[in-house]
C-alpha cells in the first residue's frame, strides 16, 4: 500500500499519524486514570478495562503504520537530496 505512495503524501500520512498518536496517548493516559480511580473506589471496572485495552490495540497500530512509513520517507528525503543540482561536485540548491 505505502509502497506506491509520492513523497508529499507520505509526509502528509505521516503528519496525520503523528497527530492521532499524540491525541490517542493523551486519551489513554485519562482512561488509565480513570480505570485506577475507579478501582480504589471499589467499581466494576471490567467494561472500561476492555475499552482500554481496545485503545491500546489500535494505538498499537497506528505506531506500526507510522513504522511503516518512516522507511519510505527517509528513502525520499535521500531521494531529494540526490536529485539537488551539483556545481563541481556538490550539491547547490542554487
Amino acid at each position: 500500500m505505502y509502497r506506491d505512495m509520492n513523497r508529499d503524501t507520505i509526509f502528509d500520512e505521516l503528519r496525520r499519524l503523528e497527530g492521532e498518536i499524540v491525541k490517542a496517548e493523551r486519551r489513554l493516559a485519562e482512561q488509565e486514570a480513570l480505570l485506577l480511580k475507579l478501582k480504589r473506589e471499589g467499581e466494576n471496572v471490567s467494561a472500561i478495562s476492555d475499552a482500554l485495552n481496545l485503545m491500546r490495540e489500535q494505538q498499537q497500530s497506528r505506531q506500526h503504520d507510522r513504522l511503516r512509513l518512516l522507511p519510505l520517507a527517509a528513502i525520499n528525503a535521500r531521494r531529494v537530496r540526490l536529485d539537488l543540482p551539483t556545481i563541481g561536485g556538490r550539491a547547490s540548491l542554487s
